[in-house]
């Protein structure tokens, strides 16, 4: 989809997320994904929304080029069904620039996908 929902973690708490994803007509990314996704914007007090930038597999160099071409300032990282050092791959990706991006990284059928990101 054309936007990334990430649920507040209580919704994720007490599993309320099939219903969050019912009534503000999302779709999961992946099975076992708490990150939600719909091609159309929909406004929701449950989840934090992001417009996706790029999609794109996670490989270090090809998303740090990305982000130097971009002119991008800091960049936030949001890990989701990995385990990584958000610290460490932040000071790698974040540059000298004036936008900020955030970037998701998502496990999909046992790959790692990067949804570069902007918050909405």
């Amino acid at each position: 989809g054309t936007y990334l929902y990430d649920p507040d973690p209580a919704v994720s708490r007490l599993k309320l997320l099939g219903q969050l994803a019912g009534t503000a007509e999302l779709n999961f990314i992946a099975p076992g994904q708490i990150v939600l996704t719909s091609e159309s914007l929909h406004r929701t007090p449950m989840a934090r929304i992001y417009k996706i930038r790029e999609i794109m597999p996670f490989h270090e160099n090809k998303i740090r080029r990305y982000f130097k071409e971009k002119n991008v300032g800091i960049v936030t990282i949001k890990p989701r069904g990995i385990t990584v050092n958000v610290e460490k791959l932040s000071q790698k990706f974040s540059g000298g620039g004036k936008e900020d991006l955030i970037l998701f990284l998502l496990r999909i059928d046992k790959k790692i996908v990067a949804a570069i990101s902007e918050r909405v």
